[in-house]
């Protein structure tokens, strides 16, 4: 996965103060979605989506302007880079300060987890969770997202758009062990072609010497070139 646009914007007045952060961000080879986050500032953000399934870019791009323009109507204004401003003695408390992070970075991963394996029974929507685990590259995270394919997609939401959801997150999280239910897919005709192709990149992704040992089905040169970029994003 990899954020292709992204817009921050903000509203202050009186004693609101918040935030609307939108995504634009490709999945896979000509497969977009639009994904928002909001709230206070400084507070935890809801997440959100756009799109229930993957679309073309201009249609992405055509959602995510529209999505700016609304905000940016109802008077929000895009949030400019704020330098941070530090007094002699911050020096002295880097370290604390660090492992604070490091801290709070691993309990976000543990609610991940621990949402991840809760699956279609929790309130909030699951999809935008599977995301963020693909993006956070949460090895941790391949047991559920496995459990998570081979389940039935909520009402509302086409099944081969949930499947193409997980296995983009299998791109980034799994290992050697989610390599027999994908080749399972790939060797399915019943799933979609885009679906099989995403179960391909995780399998190249996984084991790049898929590419040169004689399969049962042959990456295509976009797949076998974003498997050596590592499908590189920055965390969200």
């Amino acid at each position: 996965m990899r954020v292709i646009e992204q817009a921050r914007l903000g509203f202050r007045e009186g004693t609101s103060d918040k935030v609307y952060e939108v995504d634009l961000v490709e999945v896979a080879s000509g497969q977009y979605v639009v994904n928002f986050r909001y709230g206070r500032r400084g507070g935890a953000l809801t997440d959100g989506t756009k799109t229930a399934a993957p679309v073309p870019l201009a249609k992405a791009r055509t959602i995510f302007e529209k999505l700016v323009a609304e905000k940016t109507a109802g008077g929000y204004r895009p949030l400019a880079s704020e330098p941070a401003t530090r007094d002699e003695g911050d020096n002295e408390d880097d370290q604390d300060d660090e492992a604070d992070e490091a801290s709070s970075d691993g309990d976000r991963n543990t609610a991940l987890l621990d949402r991840l394996r809760r699956g279609h029974r929790g309130e909030d929507p699951i999809g935008p969770v599977v995301w963020k685990a693909g993006d956070r590259d949460l090895r941790e995270a391949e047991p559920a997202l496995l459990e998570l394919l081979g389940t039935k997609a909520r009402a509302g939401i086409a099944q081969a758009a949930w499947n193409h959801t997980v296995l983009a997150a299998l791109v980034r999280c799994g290992t050697t062990a989610s390599l027999k239910a994908l080749e399972d897919i790939v060797n399915t005709p019943a799933y979609p072609p885009h679906v099989r192709d995403v179960a391909k990149l995780a399998i190249v992704r996984i084991d790049p010497r898929a590419r040169r040992r004689p399969p049962r089905w042959r990456a295509r040169p976009y797949l076998r070139s974003r498997a050596s970029r590592g499908c590189r994003t920055r965390k969200l």
